[in-house]
């Protein structure tokens, strides 16, 4: 897309898409079976005309809680569709509206075995097919006596002889009518349902035992329908002219319904799986896998904290709301025939909770996963979804996005009328419906639901499966986006012919692969959804005026809306460049980590340059250091030197803070105290100058502790000065016990100079042969164990005492107090640096 708007391959993309929108239009009308519902009656005239057919065979049965359902027989459909071919069979329908291939069931669902249960079936044209009155009724149809010449309160058990009978009975009838009047009346009702369709012949007639003593008789007729099939009715008329039942059995077809809501399946063989179920089979299979491979994705991922959550979550809620709507709505008609109110709302409240629930977490599993992937692998696919995300609809990204999607969803309904027109014999797979209308929009709102919910997880799912792939060339990606596709069964319609189905799905997935590839998901998501909303409206818009022309028209309106935000976003003229720019949190954090990890080499590679890299060799002194990073670097540091006097000086610090500041600061102390170690001989001066030093240059809040000392190896003492360090530790060989010297001192940079050196003090340990002291920072004692227990001071001066005892040289003694520490410590990362210094003094200086 340029800064004036589209591009000319989006141009002949908007041509094609309204190429196949008009081929869709224009044809399947003349190849779908569906197209015939413009010509059905609508709900209210269907449940009309059903409560006038009872008050006229003499019904007053309770219509108050008449439910309509629409319902389309599958089992015939099929049947004419591979006899005459689909544009035979729509023009057959068309001719012939009094078919049963769609028909309406009217009827009252038993309420605690009340006896008012009855159900009507009338085709679309108004023609009843099927009925079964109520259980408990009586009454008369003087009409249906008049014109069977009978009046009598019984038939004659007598005159009824199953074997042998035929319709050559006397027009004259007994007192006690027999099988000819029980025939008569029979025919009278079908006169006024089906028989002035069909050519029907009685084959046999009985009495109903059950129905009281010769009360009720039955007869069954036979007849050819002008379709070809065989149709047998079987009339229950009652002695009082009355028609109590009338069913049909047409090929697979019985009427009326034995279960009023939900028409069953036809019973499946046992010769094995069909193709079809092998394909459902692979269609199921496929898509565990592909939620297996998102769920270890996303934990493993959610594991290292590199998952964006923000737009996933807004996108949970509106997949979780769109299909519990679309749920909700097919489910309502069959709950509102609940007749407890607190039953109904607390199905109703759980069924949403536990719908929504689900498709919102499906939801944010496949797009945070498939967002996460796409950010690593091709970041430049989410461009107009991470705007969409954030409601950032008007600018041209997400404008030219759409009117794509919008587009491609023309041209695949245009590939899939096409693909019909060239075949006509290859018949639909028709899924035997039961369409329940209590409100208008019902259905627009189950078609919208489920194909936003659908297209919005199989978005995620080319954006995963395309960014993951390791190629980056057209044929190989769209490939195998097309073998995926075609193993989802993306197209959704479904054909007798598994060849042609499985082509129309390869069709589809190589659209939507290229698309992919020259787009984004977002332009796929929105163009499958299109194509799915198009084709399951399609009962609506091919037969206007029909029951679901408004859902129809709502599903379109839908679909102007989106064109309409389209071109707004187009006429904006606002550019990718012109928005502000979404970084994800957790990318965020992998920049400030990274960051960190910068800034810690960089410290440990100072805190390094800064330690000895030898210690000097001293006659009457053996001396050994420790010092052992933490993983976020400290200020830990320390010095040995010689003095021009011949004495050595001896340093451990501690800067406040981590990372480069501290090793900023360590640089500035190590100069320091180089520099006025040179000049100034008492430990106590030196650090009331450094203190000064060091509050002029470092901000406040930032601190140093530190001892400094001064081993004069001839006269065998150590003068220190303490500011605020840990104590050092004398371990006096002559008396075998180790000495805590803490002369009093603050930290360095927290107080003035004069207060400074009001408070600090000096002391000089005297020496012999064997003691030894230990200069060390808090990251030893304070290193951490178990829960709430710490190295301790206690348990370092234990190991001075035992490692002077036995005869440990310092490195040996350090070697085993850094083993020690790393029992104690067990795993655990080290909160702080580990610093220690150990001098011993030698006999022979």
């Amino acid at each position: 897309m340029t800064q004036q708007g589209l591009e000319k391959a989006d141009w002949r993309l908007a041509l094609a898409g309204l190429i196949g929108l008009v081929l869709g239009v224009w044809l399947l009308p003349r190849q779908h079976p569906d197209s015939v519902l413009g010509r059905v009656l609508s709900a209210e005239d269907a449940r009309h005309q059903a409560i006038q057919f009872l008050q006229r065979r003499g019904y007053r049965a309770d219509t108050t809680q008449a439910v309509a359902t629409l319902r389309r027989a599958t089992d015939l459909l099929h049947r004419w569709q591979e006899r005459w071919g689909r544009p035979a069979l729509v023009q057959q329908l068309n001719a012939m509206p009094w078919l049963p291939a769609y028909r309406w069931v009217v009827y009252r669902p038993a309420h605690e075995a009340d006896g008012q249960s009855w159900q009507v079936v009338l085709a679309g044209d108004g023609t009843i097919w099927a009925f079964r009155g109520p259980e408990e009724a009586s009454g008369a149809d003087p009409d249906a006596l008049s014109a069977a010449g009978i009046e009598a309160t019984a038939f004659d058990p007598s005159a009824f002889k199953e074997a042998g009978w035929s319709d050559t009975s006397s027009s004259e009838m007994p007192a006690q009518p027999g099988p000819a009047a029980a025939v008569a009346l029979a025919r009278y009702h079908l006169h006024h349902t089906i028989g002035a369709a069909l050519a029907l012949q009685p084959d046999s007639v009985g009495l109903l035992a059950t129905a009281g003593p010769s009360r009720q008789a039955l007869v069954r007729f036979r007849g050819q329908a002008p379709t070809g099939d065989t149709v047998t009715v079987e009339v229950v008329v009652s002695v009082t002219g009355q028609l109590r039942s009338l069913e049909v059995q047409w090929a697979g077809l019985r009427m009326p319904e034995a279960v009023p809501f939900g028409e069953g399946t036809s019973p499946r063989s046992d010769a094995g799986f069909t193709v079809h179920e092998i394909q459902e089979l692979l269609t199921v299979l496929t898509y565990v896998l592909l939620g297996i491979w998102l769920l270890v994705v996303f934990l493993r991922r959610l594991h290292r904290r590199l998952l964006d959550t923000q737009g996933p979550l807004r996108d949970a809620v509106v997949g979780g709301l769109a299909f519990a709507m679309a749920t909700l709505a097919a489910a309502l008609p069959g709950l509102m025939q609940i007749p407890n109110p607190w039953v109904r709302g607390m199905i109703l409240l759980f069924s949403a909770l536990i719908v929504g629930v689900f498709s919102a977490v499906t939801v944010f599993l496949a797009g945070s996963t498939s967002d996460a992937l796409a950010r690593d692998r091709w970041p430049e696919k989410l461009a107009a979804l991470t705007l969409l995300r954030r409601g950032q609809i008007r600018n041209m990204v997400v404008g030219a996005a759409l009117l794509r999607g919008i587009a491609l969803g023309g041209m695949l309904l245009g590939i899939t009328a096409v693909l019909l027109w060239l075949w006509p014999r290859a018949a639909l797979r028709l899924e035997a419906n039961a369409w329940t209308m209590p409100w208008p929009g019902g259905q627009a709102v189950v078609w919208l639901g489920s194909s936003v919910w659908l297209g919005m997880l199989l978005t995620y799912v080319i954006l995963a499966v395309g960014s993951w792939l390791p190629w980056r060339d057209f044929v190989r990606s769209v490939g195998m986006l097309t073998l995926l596709l075609l193993l989802v069964s993306v197209s959704t319609v479904e054909l007798e012919q598994m060849a042609l189905e499985l082509g129309l799905h390869a069709l589809w997935g190589v659209v939507l692969g290229w698309a992919f590839w020259r787009y984004e998901p977002v332009c796929c998501g929105v163009g499958v959804v299109t194509a799915w909303l198009l084709w399951q409206s399609a009962s609506g818009w091919m037969g206007w005026g029909g029951p679901f022309m408004g859902d129809a028209w709502l599903v379109w309106g839908v679909l102007g809306f989106g064109a309409a935000l389209g071109l707004v976003g187009l006429r904006s003229q606002r550019s990718e460049k012109e928005l502000p720019r979404y970084i994800p949190a957790y990318l965020k954090e992998l920049a400030r980590q990274e960051r960190l990890e910068r800034e810690l080499e960089i410290a440990r590679q100072a805190q390094a340059s800064l330690l000895p890299r030898a210690l000097p060799e001293v006659p009457g002194v053996t001396m050994a250091a420790l010092c052992q990073p933490a993983y976020e670097v400290g200020g830990d540091y320390y010095d040995v030197f010689a003095l021009p006097d011949g004495r050595l000086a001896v340093v451990v610090g501690d800067v406040s803070g981590k990372g480069i500041q501290a090793a900023f600061f360590m640089t500035l102390i190590k100069g320091h105290v180089r520099a006025l170690s040179l000049s100034v001989r008492d430990p106590v001066r030196i650090l009331a100058h450094l203190n000064q030093l060091f509050r002029e240059q470092a901000p406040r809040g930032v601190f140093v502790t530190m001892i400094y000392g001064v081993l004069d190896p001839r006269a065998r003492t150590f003068t220190m000065a303490r500011a605020g360090h840990p104590p050092v530790l004398h371990y006096q060989a002559l008396k075998d016990r180790v000495q805590c010297h803490r002369p009093p001192g603050m930290g360095i940079g927290l107080a003035s100079t004069s207060w400074f050196q009001a408070t600090i003090e000096g002391c000089t340990l005297h020496l012999e042969p064997g003691d030894r002291i230990l200069l060390y920072t808090d990251g030893l004692p304070e290193i951490a164990g178990a829960p709430a227990e710490r190295w301790g001071t206690e348990r370092l001066q234990q190991w001075l005492i035992q490692s002077s005892r036995q005869q440990q040289t310092p490195e040996q003694a350090l070697a085993s107090l850094h083993s020690q520490l790393q029992q104690f410590a067990q795993t655990r990362e080290l909160a702080d640096d580990l610093t220690a210094i150990l001098l011993e003094i030698n006999a022979n200086p």
